[in-house]
């Protein structure tokens, strides 16, 4: 498969790889960056683990195990799509966890139908029931940042060490460095320090 900007995205039979369609009508009330954060969010969930922002599902020592991507084109749809590592590997210079780790040994349709439900209750709009608000977004995907950042993952920008404070309802993430607060947008220049057990 493949990740953000292009990268190959490196798995072992046995995971969950799909893609799901969303209405771009989404896109007059949620920016993509909230999007994709709270999809993150609920595959975080589905499977016992963390997020790391902006699109990374990582096991409790930060080990990457899953992702989301959000794309769209001149069609109709925005496309979602989730790789989630079933079992840890390593291959090369990649290691990688699964969910076995987490949640045990459910069967692969099993998590695919946990991560289903969770994205249908966030964006199906039934026309009965109220779509959930940015701000709700913003705090599930909060929420599931916060549980590596109370770990004591730290954020660096070109080196500079900044805390993490708080999601945006554009899915940014917002920061506080030595002098002043930095709203992060994109990957460029930002590293991650995640401690060591």
């Amino acid at each position: 498969g493949r990740g953000r900007r292009k990268s190959e995205w490196i798995s072992e039979e046995g995971g969950v790889f799909a893609t799901w369609n969303l209405d771009m009508d989404l896109l007059e009330n949620f920016a993509p960056g909230l999007i994709q954060t709270s999809i993150g969010a609920v595959v975080s969930d589905a499977l016992g683990a963390n997020m790391k922002w902006p699109n990374d599902i990582v096991d409790g020592h930060g080990k990457k195990m899953g992702g989301v991507l959000l794309e769209s084109s001149n069609s109709d749809r925005i496309r979602a799509g989730v790789g989630a590592n079933r079992n840890s590997f390593v291959k090369g210079d990649v290691s990688a966890s699964g969910w076995e780790e987490t949640i045990g040994s459910i069967d692969a349709s099993e998590v695919f139908l946990r991560i289903d439900r969770g994205i249908s209750s966030i964006f199906e709009n039934n026309g009965k029931i109220a779509v959930p608000t940015q701000e709700s977004l913003a705090r599930i995907s909060w929420e599931a940042i916060s549980r590596s950042l109370s770990k004591g993952v730290q954020a660096t920008l070109n080196g500079e060490l900044l805390r993490p404070t708080g999601l945006n309802t554009n899915g940014e993430l917002e920061t506080v460095g030595v002098e002043e607060s930095v709203v992060l947008r994109e990957l460029d220049g930002i590293g991650w320090i995640i401690p060591k057990k």
